[in-house]
């Protein structure tokens, strides 16, 4: 908190030593089984494909974090396991002091993990979900007003 009662949001690790580390990723490694079809594909020997090697990293409270890389590079891979939708290998995550392989209850009430390969059902329109949201927000015991009337769509 600022000296005017304000909070900086971007005021973490660069503000010394009162930067709060809110993710911990140590020493990740991933691999998956290829089909018989998958390494044809792939024109490749090995039994195996190493999705994420040895991968370590740590993220701040407010810091805005991001992953990059080419396709292939083990992106995806990382946000499914530190979402708990997969087990690492070998490595370590904590999520806000909760560790992603024994407490994976307690990291999914902190964590919110929507991936681009998420197919919906067709009923989950733009509409359903304006109305939806606004239960959602009431069961953490937030009010929330609809969404739909400050939406505007974009003109056709």
């Amino acid at each position: 908190m600022k000296s005017n009662g304000t909070t900086d949001i971007f005021e973490t690790a660069g503000s010394g030593a009162s930067a709060e580390e809110i993710l911990t990723v140590s020493h990740l490694y991933k691999r998956f089984k290829l089909s018989r079809k998958q390494k044809q594909i792939a024109k490749k020997q090995e039994d195996y494909i190493i999705a994420v090697n040895d991968l370590s990293f740590s993220a701040y409270r407010g810091e805005i974090f991001g992953l990059l890389g080419p396709n292939g590079a083990g992106k995806t891979t990382t946000l499914r396991m530190l979402s708990t939708l997969i087990r690492p290998d070998s490595g370590d995550i904590v999520i806000d002091n909760s560790n992603v392989l024994t407490q994976s209850e307690a990291v999914r009430s902190k964590i919110g993990f929507l991936t681009s390969d998420l197919k919906l059902e067709e009923f989950f329109t733009p509409n359903y979900l304006f109305d939806f949201l606004p239960i959602c927000a009431a069961w953490t015991g937030r009010r929330a007003t609809s969404a739909k009337s400050s939406f505007s769509p974009c003109s056709e």
